[in-house]
């Protein structure tokens, strides 16, 4: 998954695979909270659309612009199995302590409305795929933009990283739907 072509179609098939998960779940299962110390469904879900819809703001801004704030990269870009590995050492060496920041996290006693965040879900991904496509490989590999774990990333990695923290979450995301909530 390195070219523009494979990250848009690859982006396509997790959006619909997050999007029919959560719009075949009821209502109640997507609130409950299947451990008090969990996440609930709509909460994780909150998390990985504002995840999603970060990267696509980012990418709104002009290539220039990013590349006068943040520089430009002092290394060859990594492919998607580096970025994946770093991202994973990254977590095991703050395991505990790494915590999503706030504005990727829901505020507390937020109510939920789950076909809002379908329809915020389905813009978020047609945004990014406009802006994958509008941008050429070269500011792909050439623009850094900031991640709160990982530090300066390419574009590139960035839509990587996105693409495997979506596939993450699915699988919690499954796993929690598989659950029966707490009596």
């Amino acid at each position: 998954m390195q070219s523009k072509t494979e990250i848009t179609t690859s982006f396509q098939t997790k959006w619909a695979e997050v999007e029919s998960l959560i719009a075949g779940m009821a209502d109640d299962k997507f609130v409950a909270k299947p451990d008090p110390e969990v996440w609930s469904i709509a909460e994780e879900f909150d998390h990985v659309v504002k995840s999603a819809a970060a990267v696509s703001s980012a990418m709104k801004v002009s290539p220039f612009i990013l590349k006068w704030k943040f520089g430009k990269p002092n290394r060859d870009i990594r492919n998607y199995d580096e970025c994946f590995n770093r991202y994973h050492e990254k977590l095991a060496s703050v395991r505990g302590k790494a915590v999503a920041p706030s504005p990727f996290i829901s505020e507390e006693g937020k109510s939920f409305n789950k076909d809002s965040m379908l329809n915020h879900w389905g813009m978020t991904g047609n945004k990014l795929e406009k802006h994958i496509r509008k941008w050429s490989d070269n500011n792909l590999d050439k623009v850094l933009i900031p991640h709160p774990l990982l530090g300066k990333m390419m574009v590139r990695e960035i839509l990587f990283f996105t693409h495997f923290h979506t596939e993450h979450h699915l699988k919690s995301l499954k796993k929690k739907a598989n659950q029966q909530p707490l009596q």
